[in-house]
């Protein structure tokens, strides 16, 4: 991992430190509750629900399907900009099809390093360009050609949904 880069981003971030809030609630009773309060302050709203597929194994308070698909329903209807990642699953692309949906690469090294596919889910524009692996991933942890391949079924996916 870059350390100089996170510094500096966790640096850049903090200079917004008093107009963020962070909340751990569910994210339906927490927009039910708040909306109108959101609403009127201009806010940009994030949510990271649980993962879709592996949500029971690693968390305590995961989504069931039902939950999942609550939240699909209901987000779409706010009247305020929001962005959320999901995991990339099938079910999570149909659940929000009409929205943007743009795949982002993730670093991941708890066990081993890896590079993992989510999504960005948003009512706002995503520049698809943003969220493009790193030279550094794609020189190490990928083949050329099957990092060219992925890059073709990410954009493929882009398109049909």
């Amino acid at each position: 991992f870059n350390k100089e880069r996170i510094i500096s981003q966790i640096l850049e971030i903090s200079s917004f430190g008093s107009k963020l809030s962070v909340v751990y609630a569910d994210a339906l009773s927490y927009l039910r509750k708040h909306g109108r309060r959101i609403r009127q302050e201009y806010s940009l709203v994030y949510f990271d629900p649980p993962y879709f597929k592996q949500g029971p194994k690693l968390y305590r308070h995961h989504y069931n399907m039902k939950q999942h698909q609550s939240l699909a329903k209901f987000v779409p209807t706010l009247s305020y900009p929001w962005i959320m990642s999901y995991d990339n699953h099938p079910t999570i692309r149909s659940f929000f099809c009409g929205q943007k949906i743009t795949p982002i690469y993730l670093n991941y090294a708890v066990k081993k390093s890896r590079v993992a596919q989510e999504l960005l889910i948003s009512n706002i524009k995503l520049s698809h360009e943003d969220y493009r692996p790193s030279i550094e991933i794609e020189q190490s942890l990928f083949e050329p050609r099957l990092y060219a391949e992925k890059q073709k079924q990410s954009q493929e996916l882009s398109l049909s949904v």
